[in-house]
């Protein structure tokens, strides 16, 4: 049981350093399950979403919190 458990940590050790440091990177590995197939249009939407809720003062907080 503890032999299994350690192998588990050793890997999700190994997991994290073979993963970029960078947020951005990290955010992409979330983003890209359900984004192959969107189209630009909506992409641009999405976008446009995103710009206003982080160009507002308030949103940036609520972005910085959720």
């Amino acid at each position: 049981m503890n032999e299994q458990r350690n192998r588990r940590r050793l890997s999700q050790r190994q997991r994290r350093q073979n993963m970029s440091n960078s947020p951005r990177d990290h955010l992409l590995m979330h983003s890209t399950k359900s984004r192959d197939s969107e189209t630009i249009e909506q992409r641009n939407v999405r976008h446009q979403r995103y710009l206003q809720r982080y160009n507002s003062i308030e949103g940036t907080y609520n972005y910085i919190l959720n």
